[in-house]
């Protein structure tokens, strides 16, 4: 596929998604709490990466108020020794780009998203380049029935899917491995 193909496929996704999540913002705030609130771990073995390397861990904390989704997540890739922090606060279904920011002075991320709500167990994360307004991916977040596993599948702008990632609700304190925590 043509990179113009591809950006073209992301554009008109981007449009379709747009507009399911608009016509089902009422429903969203009248629904209650949003399944995806809390703190998620991953789980390697249930995950898949097509592309690079498993991180060692990653723990997922998420809250909504007032309709605006606020992501952090604590990660540790597979060749750093590094403990990786990185987040945003979005509007569901808002025409407002927010950028995904790195919590690590002098780690800066050139990435900017949106969040579109589509259902209580369906969410979806559209990524660009935040200096050249470029589409880098599509995340789709689905919640399992049970409301304790969701999985994250990224797609690319190319349509290649590079991760699907497993993550499992997980009682705070939710914290990394042993292994991965500095020695006192």
């Amino acid at each position: 596929m043509s990179r113009s193909t591809g950006a073209l496929c992301v554009a008109v996704g981007f449009a379709a998604l747009l507009l399911l999540g608009a016509a089902s913002d009422a429903a969203a705030q009248s629904s209650g709490k949003d399944p995806f609130e809390g703190t998620w771990v991953l789980n390697p073995a249930l995950s898949w990466q097509f592309r690079g390397e498993q991180n060692k861990y990653e723990i997922i904390r998420i809250s909504v108020e007032d309709g605006v989704q606020t992501y952090r997540v604590q990660s540790m890739g597979a060749r750093s020794n590094v403990d990786s922090q990185s987040g945003y606060s979005s509007k569901y279904n808002d025409d407002e780009w927010v950028h995904y920011q790195n919590y690590i002075p002098g780690n800066f991320r050139d990435q900017e998203l949106l969040t579109i709500w589509v259902d209580d167990r369906t969410h979806y994360r559209i990524a660009r380049t935040r200096s050249t307004g470029e589409a880098r991916y599509i995340l789709m977040r689905r919640m399992e029935e049970d409301l304790q596993t969701y999985s994250a599948t990224l797609l690319t702008v190319d349509g290649e899917i590079t991760l699907i990632r497993v993550f499992e609700r997980c009682d705070e304190p939710c914290e990394p491995p042993e292994e991965y925590l500095p020695r006192q």
